[in-house]
């Protein structure tokens, strides 16, 4: 036992004595190892990481790849499916709109009305070939007039009424410039003008031709119509002729425009669908318009401005130089108003003012600004637009009008909603 006590006593007394080689490092040079370690454990790791970014990049642009080439081939089917079924070149588009319309009657022997309307319209076109489009455009509406497709609610829930509002071609040959059309059906109004001559809802019936080209800033154009205005299966039809030219110019952020119209209505006189307006005489129990003839001359003439807020100026002037009989005097139409903003995207806004005066036999009351109350009516109207977002809209608009000849004084008011598509 004390030989052993012995030995573990020199053996601890060895350590304590051991030299300085067989030492541990000191704390710093420890401290220096470890700190050299973690640096290469972090460069391996960063290492992995940028190992793993390509592999993911790679990844990515492999499914790219696929998905790309997995859509092109689907889109040459379709393509190919589609021009096989005749399916290309086809466009839709319309609106729908409701509406709350008060008119307020100054006399009292006249009712106070308070309308809630809506209306909707579908349009469909399609690029034929050769230079040729076809239209199609269904609308709903209370009547077949011309001036107007709005339908109000009434009548215990009926079904409301859809009209054939356009149908026709045109055709635009294809020559550098394209500065002819020939169109034909029940079109869109081709004609420059304001509602003091037409209703932003007339659609002409028969054919027309248009020419414009540009030199420069300066694009002079011509309109030619010939529109069906009734077929009689025992007597002579009535027509209208309609010539039309004008130049419009631009200069940096200005622009304007000059027209000149000739409208030769024959035979109309006696074969009238709605006078609004127009004199009448009744003669052996037959009523015609007591004008006799309509040949309006009009000339229209706009400034614009383009801006933040774009700014427009016209000024409408039209004449029956074909007036006859006891009203022959009331033969002039003018309109001057103006507008500043537009309506194209979200938040744009707009105010317009216009102050017409149309005499009983200036224009053709049948296709004049209903909501201004066509014919014989002299007065204001004041609108304003919103756009809340780029395909909604909020409206409001005001009339104040009376009869050029007697009495009947009221306002209207319109607030519409309306969503384009």
């Amino acid at each position: 036992m004390r030989l052993l006590r012995v030995i573990l006593a020199a053996a601890l007394l060895a350590l304590t004595a051991a030299p300085a080689w067989a030492r541990p490092d000191s704390t710093d040079e420890m401290a220096e190892k470890i700190k050299r370690m973690e640096e290469q454990i972090a460069a391996q790791q960063a290492m992995l990481e940028e190992m793993k970014q390509a592999m993911e990049a790679q990844k990515a642009e492999t499914t790219a790849e696929v998905k790309k080439t997995a859509l092109e081939t689907a889109q040459k089917e379709v393509a190919k499916e589609t021009k096989a079924h005749n399916l290309t070149g086809w466009k839709f588009g319309g609106d729908i709109r409701l509406r709350y319309e008060g008119t307020y009657y100054d006399s009292e022997s006249s009712q106070d009305r308070n309308r809630f309307r809506l209306r909707g319209r579908m349009k469909v076109t399609k690029n034929i070939g050769w230079g040729v489009t076809g239209y199609l455009q269904l609308a709903s509406g209370s009547e077949a007039g011309a001036t107007s497709t709005n339908q109000t609610l009434t009548d215990s829930f009926d079904k409301k009424g859809i009209w054939l509002d356009q149908a026709y071609l045109t055709w635009t040959p294809d020559i550098e410039g394209h500065f002819f059309t020939f169109g034909g059906g029940k079109y869109a109004n081709p004609f420059q003008s304001t509602p003091m001559m037409w209703d932003t809802d007339v659609n002409p019936e028969g054919f027309y031709q248009n020419l414009a080209y540009e030199f420069g800033n300066v694009q002079p154009f011509f309109t030619f119509g010939q529109l069906m205005i009734k077929e009689n299966g025992s007597g002579k039809d009535a027509y209208a002729l309609a010539y039309q030219g004008g130049v419009n110019a631009k200069m940096d952020k200005f622009g304007a425009s000059i027209t000149l119209a000739y409208y030769d209505f024959v035979r109309y006189d006696t074969n009238y669908k709605y006078a609004n307006g127009n004199t009448t005489q009744t003669v052996n129990s037959v009523t015609t318009l007591d004008a006799g003839d309509f040949n309006i001359f009009e000339v229209l003439g706009k400034v614009t401005y383009k801006a933040r807020y774009p700014l427009e100026f016209f000024v409408d002037y039209a004449v029956n130089t074909g007036a006859e009989g006891p009203h022959a005097d009331q033969d002039t139409a003018w309109s001057v108003g103006g507008q500043i903003g537009q309506n194209k995207k979200q938040k744009d806004w707009s105010v317009a003012y216009r102050y017409a005066n149309i005499e009983a036999n200036s224009v053709i009351g049948a296709f004049s600004d209903s909501d201004f109350g066509h014919n014989n009516r002299k007065g204001s109207e004041l609108k304003f637009k919103y756009n809340i977002y780029d395909p909604l809209s909020f409206g409001a608009a005001f009339w104040m009008t009376d009869k050029i000849v007697g009495s009947d004084e009221w306002t209207r008011l319109q607030i519409d909603l309306e969503y384009k598509f």
